[in-house]
């Protein structure tokens, strides 16, 4: 699992596919106009970037949301496509009204209630 909230954190994304790392630096970009790059990523406004690596991550994050993966509803889902084929999903979760924290998850792994939002065009 990777936290990425400030443009610097953004080099340990090599070798990712390349719209994969468009998208974390761009939602990275937003929060740090928005909200500070000198922020405390885990104290201040704003949120960040989670990259969810492997299934053993979810229990990390699962201390995010103090409940299970498969009980947390993202207010959307986009998925993130590579050579034609789905390679990530992305997925805003809200925290408070200005803290979130954004789910970037390999598609082999996603939860299926996050892939139910994205069918749905996510939640209201």
């Amino acid at each position: 699992m990777k936290k990425i909230s400030k443009k610097a954190d953004c080099e340990r994304l090599a070798g990712l596919p390349p719209p994969v790392q468009f998208e974390i630096e761009k939602t990275v970009a937003l929060l740090n106009y928005y909200y500070g790059e000198n922020r405390n990523a885990d104290k201040d406004l704003g949120g960040y970037v989670v990259l969810i690596e492997d299934e053993q991550d979810f229990a990390e994050v699962e201390k995010f949301f103090s409940c299970k993966i498969n009980d947390v509803i993202p207010e959307w889902v986009n998925i993130i496509e590579c050579r034609g084929k789905a390679a990530y999903i992305c997925s805003l979760c809200l925290i408070s009204c200005d803290f979130s924290i954004v789910l970037v998850i390999p598609y082999s792994i996603t939860p299926h209630s996050f892939l139910e939002c994205e069918n749905s065009g996510g939640v209201s």
